[in-house]
């Protein structure tokens, strides 16, 4: 209840103060598990991502911004789990996987932060364990923007990654590495 209000608001601020421009909804799947997987630019990005698609999106936020009760329930309101982002957590792991096997969407920035430039080198590997581990199929999303105030704000959603080089293989680092770097790609050529 609470993420459908949110999201209308956003929806009617994002179309209020800026020129929004989504192409690729349809790449989304109605149902089924999916992971989008999109660069970061900025703090409105999940924003921006969960207002304009079609299903509600769960996104991974730095567990920092879970330890005010207040800010808590409203963060778990709109769907956003705590990460660690310095260590691997088997809680926040546990969640995601949760989403993923109730048929969810699972927001997640592979960079881990927010660049100004599509980083494909330091990307992590978060992404290409909960696709291997799942199946889920990994929609790309590029948003270009500055955030200006009446200025053109474009999602770019793309058709899922071809991964089956990737199936079957043992997930090790070699093949997470390998798997990031080809959803990587996919975003930069959006």
């Amino acid at each position: 209840m609470f993420y459908a209000f949110a999201r209308a608001l956003i929806i009617a601020f994002y179309k209020l103060f800026f020129r929004v421009k989504v192409t690729g909804r349809e790449n989304i799947p109605a149902e089924g598990p999916v992971i989008i997987c999109s660069n970061h630019i900025s703090l409105n990005d999940p924003c921006l991502i969960g207002a304009f698609t079609k299903r509600p999106v769960h996104f991974l936020a730095k567990h920092t911004l879970f330890r005010n009760p207040l800010f808590n329930a409203v963060m778990r309101g709109i769907n956003a789990m705590p990460v660690n982002r310095e260590a691997a957590s088997m809680a926040s792991f546990k969640e995601v996987m949760e989403v993923l096997s109730k048929g969810e969407v699972l927001g997640i920035f592979a960079e881990g932060r927010r660049m100004k430039e599509l980083d494909i080198k330091n990307a992590k590997n978060g992404v290409a364990l909960f696709a291997l581990k799942t199946g889920a199929p990994v929609i790309p999303v590029k948003i270009a923007s500055d955030y200006k105030l009446f200025r053109k704000v474009i999602l770019n959603i793309g058709p899922a990654v071809d991964l089956s080089a990737f199936g079957g293989k043992k997930i090790r680092s070699e093949a997470l590495e390998g798997v990031t770097d080809v959803i990587m790609k996919a975003i930069s050529i959006l």
